[in-house]
């Protein structure tokens, strides 16, 4: 990146502001739209927008916008794919400046209701090495062509963005890592823990059904890892993880608690609901285990605690899962 051709100290301080802004905000979404709302701000351009690169394909697959009225927004129906303008940053990312879009061979039009534009401005954004996506800026103020010190502007602004999107990515990692079994993907107790608090939040603003807890526990899981070795008990935990997610509905949630020990939290159920659900689960945990060392078969227990008090204490619904649980294992004498 070049030093920026910038002179005017209001300028200089604007810019400062807005790369402080976006090192501040490690939430991906707002930082986009951040991203966007700054460009406009340095440049006074009347419509920007910051549009999102497919990793692999000639096509964008999000598009981050301000200034275009609201119902032109709805009547065109579809955001921007890369085509016309767009896509010359696509096939050769180094900025761009036009006095007029419609002049420019590459130039593909607008549908209609889309808003005229004139003057154009395009800078990509990267990360790590690869191109992100791109930043438009169209109509600066007065009817003014882009300049080169708006050009610098965006530059800069675009490798501080590059900086902040990485950053934004690896907090949303460590925070994912952080609230997700390794091994299965599925959320872990931590993350469980906030699950049931907020159901039982939702229970005392609309006191429909039951809040429900099933504690899962794999029959017979030590004997495949006793038998067919560690790696094959994990694929068995994979599979069961997959399978308990396929058997739920989409507001429920799956989780691992460690081991071979699993958690639905269900919500808005009917009393008896659960023994339902419990008996799927059941009945797909003990279906054969296809594993690439040989066949494994095991079984289930499950333990069901229902509330319908919002004011329930998640740990004590956690504690009476596992409770029954244990008591129905008891009744599984041949796999424990």
């Amino acid at each position: 990146m070049r030093f920026p051709r910038i002179t005017d100290p209001a300028k200089l301080q604007a810019l400062l502001g807005a790369v402080l802004l976006l090192e501040s905000d490690l939430d991906l979404q707002e930082l986009l739209r951040s991203i966007v709302e700054e460009a406009v701000a340095l440049t006074d351009a009347r419509y920007a927008a910051l549009g999102v690169r497919h990793p692999t394909e000639r096509r964008l697959v999000e598009f981050v916008h301000v200034g275009m009225p609201e119902g032109a927004v709805a009547e065109i129906g579809h955001l921007p794919e890369g085509k016309g303008i767009l896509g010359l940053l696509i096939d050769d990312p180094k900025p761009i400046r036009l006095a007029n879009i419609a002049d420019h061979p590459a130039s593909a039009g607008f549908p209609p209701s889309h808003p005229k534009m004139t003057t154009f401005l395009g800078v990509p954004v990267h990360c790590k090495g690869s191109v992100f996506g791109n930043l438009y800026l169209t109509n600066k103020s007065g009817g003014l062509e882009f300049t080169d010190v708006d050009q610098d502007a965006i530059e800069t602004l675009a490798f501080a963005a590059g900086v902040a999107i990485e950053n934004a990515r690896l907090h949303a990692e460590i925070n994912h890592s952080a609230m997700h079994d390794k091994l299965t993907g599925l959320p872990n107790r931590a993350s469980l823990m906030t699950s049931i608090t907020l159901a039982l939040a939702r229970l005392a603003r609309r006191p429909s059904g039951v809040v429900s807890l099933l504690f899962i526990d794999l029959d017979g899981f030590k004997r495949v890892n006793d038998t067919l070795g560690h790696d094959a008990g994990d694929e068995v935990l994979v599979e069961a993880a997959r399978r308990i997610q396929d058997s739920i509905r989409a507001i429920d949630t799956a989780a691992r608690l460690g081991g071979d020990e699993f958690i639905v939290l269900g919500e808005f159920l009917r009393p008896g609901d659960s023994a339902s659900i419990a008996a799927r689960l059941t009945a797909v945990l003990s279906e054969p285990y296809e594993l690439s060392v040989g066949t494994a078969s095991i079984g289930a227990s499950v333990g069901i605690a229902e509330t319908d008090d919002p004011d329930a204490a998640p740990a004590d619904l956690l504690r009476r899962a596992d409770e029954l649980m244990y008591e129905d294992k008891q009744t599984h004498p041949g796999h424990r």
